[in-house]
């Protein structure tokens, strides 16, 4: 409660809400979210949770099983993005260690995740979540609610201010990497709300323009319906899919779609526009057959493109996001459709089946679903998730619970054309 409490006054603050008596001097009343969860006498959880957190690390293998070269633990990531040292300014990812950190101390140490009533209530929302008809729980993570609700005010005031994707250092120098090599020179992003990610762009030294139909610091005649006035990272100006039809030296820049909305058309519009003005690279960050994007968006890009890159994103425990790299098919060659979600364990395979409680892991089929069983382990540890033998068969691949068809998640709400370039009041 006193998270939540925070997170909304600080919100209120930058998004334009409350009045702020030093609005001259743009100093804020209320620290950023960034500062008051690195600082032990603001956020005491991640501070006393310091230990937890190095003895979870401690007990984490470093080398999952798989065949992924990229890490797609969180244990990982944190330890590769320590490793390599940065000048980039990344305070959502900053913000995403200490929340860990946070939950490591209060739901793994304590030996909560652990506990008989727990496991019933994760229980009891799976049941939940396979009877509901309601679309818009549908993409939800079922869990305990106190868990849930933890989840929650750890990333939502997170992303209203910064950006709904955390995406580190590491990944960052890989994408610039791959995408230079290439011969792409500049990056386009439609959609890009506070600039946060174009801003990581920029200090990665990629140049990329920033466009959202409606301009977090320029709101006066339209409203940005995920991010309010929160302010700017960088300069975003006003356009849309329409905008790519009119880009010059396309072939030498790269489309930036980071969590395009769902069920909205957006991301199909810009995708058309981006190959019917000559572009050959797109970069995707989200959920394929999930929280972003549309199935009409996913069938143009995997039967026109092939993945070059896929790098698993930090998860706040609710979505199973990637950052995607995806070159354009030689319309002189037939191809195979793109893989767009491939099985965890052999990372070839088209998924068949998503896991609910933790939706980054997918398999193709029974036997790769128990080749996993080990990284599986490590993941759920991750998510706070933890069934012991009695309660096990509600995590089997066949039974009905924990998975769904990659079909099922695909059912999103119904698509809406996207919104004009000109937001809207």
């Amino acid at each position: 409660a006193a998270d939540a409490l925070y997170y909304r006054l600080y919100y209120n603050q930058v998004a334009g809400n409350t009045a702020n008596l030093m609005e001259a001097s743009r100093h804020s009343h209320v620290p950023n979210l960034r500062d008051h969860f690195v600082t032990p006498n603001l956020a005491r959880d991640v501070y006393e949770g310091e230990e937890s957190w190095k003895s979870f690390l401690s007990n984490t293998n470093e080398h999952v099983e798989g065949k992924e070269a990229i890490p797609c633990t969180i244990a990982d990531m944190v330890r590769f993005d320590d490793a390599s040292p940065s000048n980039i300014s990344n305070p959502l990812f900053e913000l995403y260690k200490a929340r860990m950190k946070e939950t490591v101390h209060l739901f793994y140490a304590s030996g909560w995740y652990k506990h008989a009533s727990v496991q019933r209530q994760h229980i009891d929302a799976l049941r939940a979540y396979r009877s509901s008809t309601q679309q818009q729980e549908e993409h939800e993570t079922p869990a305990a609610k106190a868990l849930v609700m933890w989840r929650d005010s750890c990333r939502d005031f997170a992303c209203n201010v910064y950006a709904y994707a955390s995406i580190t250092s590491p990944m960052l120098k890989k994408m610039k990497e791959v995408l230079v090599s290439n011969g792409i020179e500049s990056m386009i992003e439609i959609g890009a709300g506070t600039g946060y990610i174009a801003n990581l762009i920029e200090q990665a030294g990629l140049p990329i323009q920033a466009l959202d139909i409606a301009p977090t610091s320029n709101c006066i005649d339209s409203f940005n319906d995920y991010h309010g006035k929160s302010p700017s990272f960088t300069l975003v100006e006003e356009g849309g899919p329409s905008s790519l039809l009119s880009i010059v030296q396309i072939k030498k820049k790269a489309l930036l779609l980071c969590y395009p909305p769902p069920g909205s058309l957006m991301a199909r519009d810009c995708l058309k526009n981006f190959m019917r003005s000559g572009g050959n690279y797109i970069v995707h960050i989200g959920e394929f057959a999930g929280l972003t994007g549309c199935a009409r968006f996913e069938t143009i890009l995997s039967t026109n493109f092939r993945c070059e890159l896929r790098m698993s994103c930090p998860s706040w425990g609710t979505d199973a996001a990637f950052l995607t790299i995806f070159k354009r098919n030689d319309r002189r060659c037939k191809e195979e459709n793109a893989v767009l979600i491939p099985c965890s364990n052999c990372s070839v395979r088209p998924a068949t089946k998503r896991c609910l409680l933790a939706r980054s892991l997918a398999y193709c089929g029974k036997n790769c679903f128990l080749q996993h069983a080990r990284s599986r382990r490590e993941i759920f540890r991750e998510r706070m998730v933890y069934f012991d033998a009695g309660n096990s068969k509600y995590l089997d691949f066949d039974c009905g619970m924990c998975y769904c068809t990659i079909e099922e998640c695909r059912a999103d709400v119904t698509e809406t054309a996207a919104p004009t370039d000109r937001a809207k009041n």
